[in-house]
C-alpha cells in the first residue's frame, strides 16, 4: 500500500520507516468483503471482515447493490488500516 494511500484514511502509518511497503487484499464474496494487510514479509497485520447484503428481487436472482458494494470495500479497508495501527502499538 503506497504511503499516499494511508494518509487518505488518516493514518501516517510507516512514515519514514524502511519496511513501509504493503499488501493489501480484497476478497469480495457473496456474503462478507474481507480485507487483508501484509507486510513485505507476507505477514498478516491488519484484516477486517465486512457482511455484504445480498439482495433477492425475485425468485432465482441475486444481486449487491452497488453504492453498498463500495462502502463496505472502503469501510474494510479502513478497519484493516485500523486494526494495523492497533497490532503496532
Amino acid at each position: 500500500m503506497s504511503q499516499s494511500n494511508a494518509h487518505s484514511f488518516g493514518n501516517n502509518i510507516g512514515a519514514g520507516d524502511s519496511d513501509s511497503e504493503y499488501i493489501l487484499v480484497v476478497d469480495i464474496g457473496t456474503t462478507n468483503l474481507r480485507g487483508h494487510i501484509y507486510d513485505i514479509r507476507s505477514r498478516l497485520i491488519g484484516e477486517s471482515v465486512i457482511p455484504i447484503e445480498l439482495l433477492n428481487p425475485r425468485l432465482g436472482y441475486y444481486e449487491i447493490d452497488a453504492q453498498s458494494l463500495w462502502e463496505a470495500f472502503l469501510l474494510s479497508i479502513q478497519r484493516a488500516i485500523e486494526c494495523m495501527t492497533k497490532l503496532s502499538d
